[in-house]
């Protein structure tokens, strides 16, 4: 059924667990030396997981 929708795309949209390693690792990296850095990486995956298009 995916690859109906997204043709070609859907190994594009399959997460692999290095995949989401990578994605919490990069969090981690670039909110280390913020003032509250469990805030700022737990907004971010938040941001990373609702996407950044905005809602009509």
């Amino acid at each position: 059924m995916l690859e109906a929708v997204f043709g070609h795309r859907v190994d594009a949209l399959c997460a692999h667990a290095a995949d989401l390693i990578a994605l919490i690792t990069g969090l981690a990296l670039a909110t280390e030396h913020r003032p509250n850095p469990a805030a700022e990486a737990n907004r971010l995956l938040a941001l990373t997981l609702r996407g950044i298009s905005p809602h009509a």
